[in-house]
């Protein structure tokens, strides 16, 4: 796995040099933040892999089962197009879940 177009010989260095956020965990072959990947991924190189988890837009209420948690605010904004074609540019392949962010009939 490697980031396309990264100046040195160890990607990861420059994933972490771009971005300005500490890693939460990091090793030889992965590097993991734990903050809003709306702040962190304008700041990487391409990659093979994006993975993150942006807001659906979905409401606390309208999972009973996680209405037992704290409420979280970003949870019921509906998430700007430019978010998922952020990380469709940042991506060399995408997969997407979550038909929220459609219109569907």
């Amino acid at each position: 796995m490697s980031c396309i177009n990264t100046p040195s010989n160890n990607w990861l260095d420059d994933v972490v040099a771009a971005v300005p956020v500490a890693p939460y965990y990091r090793d030889d072959a992965v590097v993991i933040f734990n903050a809003d990947c709306r702040e962190i991924v304008p700041h990487i190189p391409k990659a093979d892999l994006l993975l993150t988890d942006p807001p659906y837009g979905i409401g606390i209420a309208s999972n009973p089962v996680r209405q037992k948690y704290a409420k979280m605010d970003w949870d019921a904004e509906t998430p700007s197009p430019w978010v998922l074609e952020m990380a469709i540019e940042k991506a060399r392949l995408s997969v997407v879940w979550g038909g929220n962010y459609f219109n569907l009939p």
